[in-house]
């Protein structure tokens, strides 16, 4: 297992979503294009709100939508949200002439626990008011831009960052692990790399994976197709994991593993 306290906020880090809603249509209108600053926001003890700059970048007014969720997530690292009254934000709707600045203030209700809370706030285009108030004569497709900003309250006592790698085995045909973290705080995965060797003690096969957050106390399982060969030629392996926090390796032996489904590769 790795470890270390982190002293100072992560690595910032992009995490904005682009959607598309609308009627189909032979023809596009093209969404306007803003954007936020800070594009995660970090509370710390003594912190009980920040604030979300937004900028409309684009030549026509603009109209957004702000809503927030409790942020957690599948093995899958798929997000999962779910209302919470425990993140508060204003304003909620938002309109902004081009090249004009808004701020949204964001904060929590709840008090900081032992391990660290998370969040999403989204800024979501909303259709024009002329668009709304005389629709266009047919159909049309009309593209929106949405935003998330991940919202990080840290815990009450200090921050610990953890990490291993476990549960590692071939069921199958496919080799299966966890990336775990066993600390308080989150950590985003830049990097995982499989070295495995034969029984021999020779190199077998490496693989490089990516990665996104793993929230804490929360994993991300990963599944990797093995051919018939890798598969028959693995019997260890080391899992090297990069994170904006740090670096953790562990190492197995005896792999147990079932290679009856491995692809004839």
């Amino acid at each position: 297992m790795w470890s270390r306290s982190l002293s100072r906020r992560a690595r910032t880090r992009a995490v904005s979503l682009i959607a598309a809603c609308a009627l189909l249509a032979p023809g596009a209108a093209a969404a306007a294009t803003f954007s936020v600053d800070p594009i995660s926001v970090t509370l710390v003890k003594g912190d009980s709100s920040a604030t979300i700059a937004v900028v409309n970048q684009s030549g026509a007014k603009l109209r957004l939508q702000v809503t927030g969720f409790a942020w957690t997530q599948s093995t899958s690292g798929e997000i999962k949200l779910a209302p919470t009254d425990d993140l508060v934000f204003f304003p909620q709707l938002l309109s902004l002439d081009p090249g004009e600045t808004k701020r949204i203030r964001v904060g929590v209700t709840s008090a900081q626990g032992a391990a660290e809370k998370t969040f999403r706030v989204f800024m979501e285009e909303l259709p024009s008011l002329a668009s709304v108030l005389t629709p266009a004569s047919g159909p049309q497709l009309t593209i929106r831009m949405k935003i998330g900003v991940p919202v990080f309250v840290r815990p009450l006592g200090p921050a610990t960052v953890s990490g291993e790698a476990r549960n590692v085995a071939v069921r199958g045909g496919s080799l299966q692990f966890d990336i775990a973290n066993t600390g308080n705080v989150h950590f985003s995965i830049q990097d995982v790399r499989i070295a495995a060797k034969a029984a021999s003690g020779a190199a077998a096969f490496s693989q490089d994976l990516s990665g996104w957050y793993v929230l804490a106390g929360e994993t991300r399982h990963y599944v990797v197709p093995l051919s018939k060969d890798r598969c028959g030629s693995l019997a260890s392996l080391t899992i090297a994991t990069k994170t904006d926090a740090g670096s953790f390796k562990n190492a197995f032996s005896n792999v147990q593993k079932d290679c009856s489904a491995a692809a004839h590769r």
